[in-house]
C-alpha cells in the first residue's frame, strides 16, 4: 500500500482528493493540516496537526511517503522552504496550483490552456493573504518550486 501525505485535504478539492484516495483502498493517507477545518472528517486517515510555517511536520514525524500532495500552498517562500525540507521524506512532491495563475483579461469565451500568459507577482503580493492576490501568489509558488533543487 502506497503512503500519501496530503497537506490540507479537508475542504474544496483537497476534500474530494482525500475521499477518493481513501475509497480506492490503495493508499495509506496521512493528512497534515492545522486541524481547524472539518477536523472530524476522514476518521480512517492518520492526522498530523501542525503548521508548515513552523516546521511542525519535521519535528514530530519520522515517516517516508511515496508522494506528498500539497493542496494548501499559498505563499511562495513558505512553499519553497517546505518543499526543500519534505523532499527528503518522499519520492514525489506534487503541488496543486490553479487556473487562476493565468492572465484572463483578453480571453473572453476561450478555453484556458497552459499557453496563456501567466500573471506576475509583486514583492508585496507574495505575502498578501487576500483573495485578490491568490493567482499571483500561486504563480510565485510555482516559480519558487522550479528553483528548488531535487524536485522533478
Amino acid at each position: 500500500m502506497k503512503k500519501i501525505l496530503v497537506l490540507g485535504g479537508t475542504q474544496f478539492i483537497g476534500r474530494v482528493l482525500t475521499e477518493n484516495l481513501l475509497q480506492s483502498g490503495k493508499y495509506e493517507v496521512t493528512l497534515f493540516n492545522r486541524g481547524k477545518t472539518n477536523a472530524n472528517l476522514f476518521p480512517d486517515a492518520k492526522k498530523i496537526i501542525g503548521n508548515r510555517e513552523t516546521n511542525d511536520l519535521f519535528q514530530t514525524c519520522n515517516e517516508y511517503w511515496d508522494a506528498v500532495i500539497d493542496i494548501s500552498g499559498y505563499f511562495p517562500d513558505t512553499v519553497q522552504a517546505f518543499a526543500h525540507r519534505v523532499k527528503d521524506y518522499c519520492n514525489r512532491y506534487i503541488f496543486i496550483s490553479t487556473a487562476s495563475v493565468y492572465n484572463l483579461e483578453n480571453s473572453a469565451n476561450q478555453n484556458i490552456t497552459e499557453d496563456f500568459e501567466l500573471l506576475t507577482c509583486t514583492t508585496a503580493q507574495r505575502t498578501d493573504g487576500s483573495m485578490a492576490t491568490y493567482g499571483q501568489r500561486k504563480v510565485a509558488c510555482e516559480e519558487a518550486l522550479l528553483q528548488c533543487p531535487g524536485l522533478d
